[in-house]
C-alpha cells in the first residue's frame, strides 16, 4: 500500500488472485467503473480484469472512508526488444488533483518501460501521456511525417483484428458510448482537443504510442 496524499494506492497482479478475491475486486471498483461506463455489468468488469495474464490492477481508495475512488489496469510485454506498457484504462473520481499522472509515475518506477501505448478517445489522456516523453513525442503526431517502423509494428500488434487506419492511427467503432462530460476531456493544449474533435467519431479512438527515451 502506497500513500498518495488523501489516498491509498494498492497494487495487485490479477493472475495471483483466487476467484473470490477477483469477485471482491469487481465489487470494490464497481462504482467508479459504472461512473465511466454506465452500461457495464459485473461480468464485463471481470473480463476486463482477466483479459491479459499479466494484468496489474491499481486501486485508489479514500483514506478516511476507504471507499474506492479510482482504479487503473495495465500490463507490460516485451515486444521488438522493448518493454511496452499497455494502459488498459484509468478512472479517477477525484479529478484535477494530478492523481492520474501520479499513478503512472509510480507504475513506471516499478516497470522501467521503454514506451507506453493505449487506446483512447480522451484528449486529456493523450496530453498526460505525452508529458512522459522527454521530447514530447507521441504517435499519432498530427503532422505529415510517417511514424517509424517500430511504431507501426506496435500498432499492428495491439490493433490486430480491429478497424485501424495506419495513416491516422484512428480505431473506428472501438467503444460503446462512454461518459462524455466536457470537463472530463479538458486539455491545456487546445490543438490536441481540436485533433480529437476533427478526427474521431463518437465511438472512435486513437491508438497512442509514447516513447519514454
Amino acid at each position: 500500500m502506497e500513500d498518495i496524499g488523501e489516498h491509498y494506492l494498492e497494487r495487485y497482479k490479477v493472475s495471483s488472485l483466487i476467484p473470490s478475491e477477483i469477485e471482491d475486486m469487481v465489487a470494490y471498483i464497481r462504482r467508479p467503473y459504472l461512473w465511466f461506463s454506465s452500461e457495464s455489468t459485473d461480468d464485463g468488469i471481470r473480463k476486463r480484469l482477466t483479459r491479459h495474464p499479466q494484468t496489474r490492477l491499481n486501486i485508489l481508495s479514500d483514506k478516511k472512508t476507504r471507499e474506492c475512488v479510482g482504479f487503473s489496469v495495465f500490463y507490460t510485454e516485451t515486444i521488438q526488444g522493448m518493454e511496452v506498457m499497455f494502459r488498459g484504462g484509468t478512472v479517477i473520481l477525484d479529478r484535477s488533483k494530478g492523481l492520474y499522472k501520479t499513478i503512472i509515475e509510480r507504475d513506471l518506477k516499478h516497470c522501467h518501460s521503454d514506451c507506453i501505448v493505449t487506446k483512447t478517445q480522451n484528449p486529456r489522456v493523450f496530453e498526460t501521456l505525452r508529458s512522459f516523453s522527454p521530447t514530447l513525442t507521441t504517435y499519432p503526431s498530427f503532422d505529415e511525417n510517417p511514424p517509424p517502423e517500430w511504431v507501426l509494428g506496435l500498432a499492428h500488434r495491439f490493433c490486430e483484428g480491429l478497424n485501424f487506419d495506419p495513416r491516422t492511427f484512428v480505431l473506428k467503432d472501438l467503444y460503446e458510448p462512454l461518459r462524455r462530460d466536457e470537463d472530463f476531456k479538458v486539455t491545456k493544449d487546445p490543438s490536441i482537443s481540436a485533433e480529437f474533435k476533427k478526427k474521431l467519431g463518437e465511438r472512435d479512438a486513437f491508438f497512442v504510442v509514447v516513447p519514454l527515451s
